[in-house]
């Protein structure tokens, strides 16, 4: 097999998982944030 085709795929795969990684942080900041809103309304 080619070695520059593994690691294309190796680097894609990372690729994938740091934005996967991304959007969940977000995800979990969002609610962090919106649960702050909450207690501020109050």
């Amino acid at each position: 097999m080619n070695k520059k085709h593994l690691h294309k795929n190796k680097r894609r795969r990372l690729l994938n998982l740091l934005k996967k990684m991304k959007t969940e942080s977000l995800k979990w900041t969002e609610k962090k944030s919106k649960k702050k809103l909450k207690k501020r309304n109050k």
